[in-house]
């Protein structure tokens, strides 16, 4: 048995999530904005199932700053030219900045991700629930397992990287030189998924792609050897871009069309009992209509169906959270 396959089995199952079951037909949300400082623009990037803290971003005209927050209070950690990659179930956030990638947590605050070599060359894409993070070091795929770099063996061709990691610590990731990706997944050993870049999988199976045409995309779904393609309902904004899932099998992301227009909306594919809606409804429609915004981009969403994202309101730049209304 190989090293890597032993590691795979030792961490071994570590949760199993619960299932929701919504009919496409009665979506309705409920918004919330999430508040960063007034003198910023705030961008969330990802919430906790609970709802009661989120990461997001402050944007200024000279920097990004990385802010994480207890909803409704004050900014609890504040970190100049970073970014966020993800937050686990368990409450770990992940990202990087110019030092290199880090992790933070609430009872041990900010942490640098060890690497090899003379230059910070590690990078964090995704958590789970057990705090194991995934990304890559210098252009090989490796996790992060309580401080330890753990390789997960090179790949035959250009730079690798892990992109996001679920409960059964099966990772799902790309090889690319940013012009052709080709997606993987990784479960003690490598399986090939072709000529898309992976981008997020849940803990029954999914795996959520991104194809690329050009300089823009289209988002599918993989189950079991099948590849469905997730459309937008617009006629102009024909581009997708899938971001994540849930364990239900709901997919977010945005429609788009740069060479038309600047615009973006933020999309849902609900899984309904007659399978996938492979068209995306629109979440500007699941929202009441006096509510003065305009939702561009939904980033996650959790087990209960909640969605965070970025829009504006009342033409300002905002994060928001859609709640499912039962």
């Amino acid at each position: 048995m190989s090293t890597r396959r032993a590691l795979f089995l030792r961490l071994g199952p570590i949760a199993a999530a619960a299932l929701m079951s919504v009919g496409a037909a009665s979506i309705e949300y409920r918004i919330v904005q999430l508040r960063l400082p007034s003198s910023y623009y705030s961008l969330a990037i990802t919430g906790n199932e609970q709802g009661d803290y989120a990461a997001g971003m402050q944007r200024t005209v000279w920097e990004d700053r990385f802010v994480f927050q207890t909803l409704g209070g004050p900014p609890r950690l504040s970190l100049p030219e970073a970014r966020i990659s993800a937050l686990g179930d368990g409450g770990k956030l992940v990202g990087n900045s110019a030092k290199g990638g880090w992790e933070y947590t609430r009872d041990f605050g900010l942490k640098m991700l060890p690497y090899r070599g003379n230059r910070p060359s590690a990078y964090a894409r995704g958590v789970n629930g057990a705090g194991i993070v995934v990304g890559s070091m210098g252009s090989r795929p490796c996790l992060w397992v309580e401080g330890s770099i753990i390789p997960l063996g090179p790949r035959p061709q250009g730079p690798s990287w892990g992109a996001d990691i679920n409960e059964d610590n099966i990772v799902v990731g790309s090889d690319g030189d940013g012009h052709f990706e080709r997606a993987w997944y990784w479960d003690g050993e490598y399986h090939e998924l072709g000529g898309y870049w992976g981008t997020a999988l849940n803990n029954t199976g999914q795996i959520l792609l991104n194809e690329k045409v050009g300089y823009d995309t289209f988002g599918y779904l993989y189950e079991s050897g099948k590849y469905t393609r997730l459309y937008s309902p617009f006629r102009e904004l024909i581009f997708t871009l899938a971001t994540d899932l849930n364990d239900s099998g709901w997919v977010v992301g945005c429609a788009y069309n740069p060479w038309v227009s600047d615009e973006y909306r933020a999309l849902v594919w609900p899984a309904t009992p007659k399978g996938l809606e492979t068209t995306g409804i629109d979440l500007n429609d699941l929202i009441p209509a006096d509510a003065d915004w305009h939702l561009d981009r939904a980033s996650t969403i959790t087990r209960s169906g909640t969605i965070y994202g970025t829009g504006t309101y009342r033409g300002r730049l905002a994060a928001f959270k859609l709640i499912l209304v039962e």
